[in-house]
């Protein structure tokens, strides 16, 4: 067998070894114990990160972009790179422990011990280039080492393990086709070719990003190629794993360190002042940060794999001082400081995504990335990390801020957290961002920094918001000021009437205007609305030098408002009147507006009348002013009668009307309506004696101005009541009015004065009767004139009656009725005048005790004093009362008369010429069969006398305490039915006592009686 070249010198590398291990046991023990640390120890499974280290380290020190090709095949691992290839240096360096041949700043692998992580997977590695190859094998290491006999005893004590990778040998073998240098691992074991296809599966992007001069891995395993291949742009790094991509986007700092930093670090290192950290974070093809990729580990790279785990969202690669296992930072000042450099660059890398995400969050997974999450967390809040260059420090976090309001605030918004930043609770957290409420952002905003139109853009955004947080939002004005909130300004629907920001109303700006205004409180503006607005009250009640005055609560800023002319003020109002189609119906307070006159002053509505008006020819001339012709022309006359400028007799109306309460108290339109004290006293009294001021009336509508129409005018003006509809209806329409706890209808006001005021036919309407009527009626008054001309309502509104029930159901009726009969010149029978004060007592009448009265006295009627006259209580006392005047009501009705009227009854009056009766002595007698069975019951007992005298007059009978006292047959009956109570029934007992035969007769007759 040919002995293979040996270009390294490797027969020397052995002989020094060797002769070094005879001499001294302690070194043999030394050298195996530091490679069985390095290979049982922290290199255990670090194989294809060391000999990927060596592909990029070649890659380097050649200047071209590296290639590494990983196969696993027939027991066997081969490593294939491209770049510079091996040298006797490069073998020296293999066989030793701690001298490697990288000297260079730039190599990665600069320990000297990288190489040892093979012995994790073989016994025999070898390492074959293009300038030739080499071999070593733990079995041929040991049949050296058992040739020397001083290290029999401790290659006994070690059980024959000795170091495989002290002892190169050359070998007649080449690298891959293609390929500068490729090193074969045949695999010790099943165990060693598990752990291989596990650490061939598990290479991922991280390889390519630690190592920048690797570009391309391929890794063969069953059969199947997978390739990792870099794409490096700058900060941008593109790595296919197979196909799939992975972009990251980095940041890098480099330094010069200061060399007392590195005083406690060895020897070799302290030369490698310069040192280069980079953070690589995954994005999306739009540059955000991107899931984190598979076979990626969440470990500092330094820049390789280390065991130090990373919770922040990056990767970071850096020159770190570590332990001599590789895995492990070494604690001291050095590493402190370039924590502090990590920290800055990964805050580098905040401000360049500026994306939420990369803010570190969660609990640290160890010591280091304690440090490192703190030092980036201490550096974050103040550090220009935010669009625009501003610092969390410097912004408020608006969390409820719904999407697009801080653009569309633009410049009038304070430094506010984006959106983006918002929505991460946790980022905003940890950048101590102040949060700010909603509602809290919109007070704060300054209005006229944004014009009306922008803030209508702004409003868009807060559709979903809800409107207690628009609280103190700001406003623009249309007459240029700015108010706070919302809530209750004027939202303009349709164009608005120019000229009405004079009046100070909080109009918003029609380009501001906006529906989510309406929701947080503002009112819609139309017509009515700006009308209803307390500042046209305002202006109108307080006259125009006050319009707009007083009206700024709740503005920010803007120009003042100022006085307006009384013209100007009256034509703006006005034509709100005209455009709401309201009137002093719907605002009582317009009867207030002060209208310029045709002589140059202020008068008042209802002092005035549009020219040609009806009214004008009712009323005394200089009753009322005109309008200035100017103001007329401006507005027309509907809002002018609108608000109380006379045109017809006027109509006013009022709700809430307590008329007991004084004119002070009363709705303006009804405080200076002529006799309301005496229609209170007449109409409400009753209803709440003592108390009319608590007598309510919900719905009033009244007739004005009733004090003004000439005398003479009355048969014109009613004719005009009659042709109007609402004219009519005030007249003829009680009012409804609650006193206490009920409600009564009553004759209102209109009614009552023309009543007491109006002469038709030079006489009172209530002394009249509709045409027609008869019966009692006809007897008490005249028939209303034809001439007169009033329809049958209208007339019984005015008083005229219509029929007994009607005129005693009104108010002062019953005693109207007394008055009419009291009225000189009335002819009245006695029979009408008894069916008189019969349906007088029927009604259930209230009257005040009339001072005379009209009573029967013969057969004729008289009037007499009151004190004079006597309620005839019983019949058996008719011819004591027939030369004194008198009144006749029915038996059931005698009292109630008495009692209404204060007329004493007969039986009281007569009680002494009663006791001095002269009866003479009488014969009590059963009372007659016939009589009896006709009515079962009568008494059983009589008194005959010859006669009955009272005081000079014969009466047929006489009831004395109960029993009936009789002379005549006629006298017994009535006597009877008077105790029995059916006077009606007298005439059928007399006629039964008459004529017993006729017994039957009558018997049959009974049983038709109703």
């Amino acid at each position: 067998m040919a002995v293979p070249a040996d270009p390294f010198g490797t027969a020397g590398l052995r002989a020094a070894v060797l002769a070094g291990w005879a001499a001294s046991p302690a070194r043999f023990r030394e050298d195996a114990n530091a490679e069985e640390d390095l290979a049982l120890g922290g290199y255990r499974d670090r194989a294809l990160v060391e000999l990927a280290q060596n592909a990029n380290d070649a890659a380097a020190r050649d200047g071209q972009a590296g290639r590494l090709l990983l196969r696993l095949r027939e027991g066997e691992l081969a490593a294939s790179n491209t770049g510079a290839v091996l040298s006797a240096e490069g073998v020296e360096a293999l066989c030793t422990l701690r001298a490697s041949a990288k000297r260079d700043a730039s190599s990665v692998g600069r320990f000297g011990v990288g190489f040892a992580a093979v012995l994790g997977l073989s016994d025999a590695p070898r390492v074959c280039s293009t300038t030739g190859a080499v071999g070593f094998d733990r079995a041929r290491s040991r049949a050296e080492v058992e040739r020397i006999a001083s290290l029999a005893d401790e290659l006994v004590r070690r059980g024959g393990a000795v170091p495989a990778l002290r002892l190169p040998w050359p070998l007649d073998e080449a690298a891959e086709p293609g390929w500068a240098t490729t090193v074969r691992l045949p695999l010790r074991d099943g165990a060693a070719e598990g752990l291989a296809r596990r650490l061939l599966e598990e290479v991922g992007p991280g390889l390519l990003l630690g190592l920048s001069h690797l570009d391309e891995v391929v890794i063969e395993l069953d059969g199947r190629r997978r390739l990792l291949a870099a794409a490096r742009d700058g900060d941008e790094v593109v790595v296919l794993d197979d196909g799939m991509p992975s972009r990251w986007r980095s940041t890098h700092r480099t330094e010069l360190l200061p060399a007392a930093l590195l005083s406690e670090r060895p020897t070799e290192e302290r030369d490698r002042r310069r040192v280069t950290l980079r953070w690589a974070v995954p994005v999306d093809a739009q540059g955000r940060p991107a899931p984190w990729p598979d076979r990626v580990p969440r470990v500092v790279h330094a820049p390789t794999p280390t065991a130090l785990p990373c919770s922040l969202p990056a990767l970071l690669l850096a020159d770190l001082p570590l332990d001599p296992t590789r895995r492990q930072v070494a604690e001291g000042a050095l590493t402190e400081h370039l924590v502090g450099l990590a920290a800055a660059a990964y805050v580098d890398l905040v401000a360049a995504l500026g994306h939420p995400a990369l803010v570190p969050r969660g609990m640290p997974l160890g010591p280091f990335d304690a440090s490192l999450t703190e030092a980036v967390l201490d550096r974050l809040p103040h550090s220009a990390v935010l669009p625009g260059g501003l610092s969390p420090a410097d912004v408020v976090a608006v969390p409820q801020a719904p999407p697009g309001l801080i653009d569309a605030l633009g410049a009038a918004a304070p430094a506010t957290l984006p959106e983006l930043w918002v929505r991460d609770g946790a980022a905003t957290t940890a950048l101590r961002v102040r949060r700010v409420g909603l509602g809290e952002l919109l007070e704060s905003l300054d209005g006229p920094e944004l014009s009306p139109a922008r803030w209508r853009e702004v409003y868009a955004t807060l559709v979903e918001v809800p409107a207690e947080d628009l609280a103190g939002l700001p406003v623009p004005l249309a007459d240029g000021r700015t108010a706070r909130g919302p809530r209750g300004l004027l939202l303009p629907e349709g164009p608005v009437p120019a000229g009405l920001a004079e009046l100070g109303l909080r109009l918003v700006h029609p380009q501001a205007a906006h529906p989510v205004l309406r929701r947080a409180g503002a009112i819609p503006a139309g017509p009515a609305q700006l009308l209803a607005d307390p500042a046209v009250r305002a202006a109108v009640l307080d006259g125009p030098e006050a319009a707009g005055l007083g009206l700024r609560a709740g503005v920010l800023d803007g120009p003042e408002a100022a006085g307006l002319d009384p013209a100007r003020l009256a034509t703006l109002v006005l034509g709100l009147v005209a455009a709401a189609d309201v009137g002093v119906a719907e605002h009582p307070w317009l009867a207030e507006l002060e209208l310029p006159d045709d002589a140059g002053e202020l008068s008042l509505p209802e002092e005035m009348a549009l020219p040609g008006a009806p009214v004008l020819d009712l009323v005394e001339p200089g009753s009322y002013r005109l309008p200035d012709p100017a103001v007329l022309e401006a507005v027309g006359p509907t809002p002018l009668r609108a608000v109380g400028v006379r045109w017809s007799i006027p109509l006013l109306a009022a709700r809430d009307w307590l008329p007991g309460a004084g004119p002070d108290e009363g709705p303006a339109p009804l405080a200076s309506l002529d006799g309301v004290p005496d229609w209170v006293a007449e109409v409400l009294e009753p209803l709440a004696p003592g108390h009319p001021d608590a007598v309510l009336v919900p719905e009033a509508v009244v007739l004005g101005d009733l004090d003004l129409v000439h005398p003479d005018a009355w048969p014109a003006a009613l004719a005009v009541l009659a042709a109007d509809r609402e004219l009519r209806a005030a007249v003829c329409q009680p009012f409804t009015v609650l006193a206490e706890t009920t409600s009564a209808r009553v004759t209102g006001y209109s009614a009552w004065w023309l009543r007491r005021n109006v002469r038709l036919a030079g006489a009172s309407p209530t002394g009249f009767r509709l045409p027609g009527t008869d019966g009692l009626l006809a007897a008490l008054f005249d028939p209303l004139p034809d001439e007169v001309g009033l329809d049958p309502e209208l007339a019984a509104a005015l008083g005229v009656v219509t029929d007994m029930r009607t005129l005693l159901a009104q108010p002062g009726g019953p005693d109207r009725l007394l008055d009419r009969l009291t009225e000189p010149g009335l002819a009245l029978d006695p029979a009408t005048l008894s069916r008189c004060y019969a349906e007088l007592v029927a009604a259930a009448a209230q009257v005040e005790p009339p001072e005379r009265v009209r009573a029967v006295l013969g057969e004729d009627t008289v009037v007499r004093p009151a004190a004079q006259v006597l309620v005839a209580d019983r019949p058996d006392l008719l011819p004591l009362l027939a030369s004194r005047p008198h009144l006749r009501v029915s038996a059931g009705l005698a009292g109630d008369l008495a009692a209404l009227l204060a007329v004493e009854p007969a039986t009281r009056a007569l009680a002494r010429q009663l006791r001095s009766a002269e009866l003479g002595r009488g014969q009590a007698r059963a009372v007659p069969e016939p009589a009896h069975r006709l009515r079962p019951s009568l008494p059983s007992q009589w008194v005959e006398h010859d006669e009955i005298r009272v005081d000079g007059v014969d009466l047929p009978w006489l009831l004395v305490e109960g029993v009936v006292h009789a002379a005549t047959m006629a006298g017994l009956a009535r006597g009877l039915a008077w105790v029995a109570g059916d006077w009606p029934g007298r005439h059928q007992l007399e006629a039964a006592l008459l004529d017993p035969v006729a017994l039957p007769e009558l018997l049959a007759e009974a049983d038709l009686d109703p």
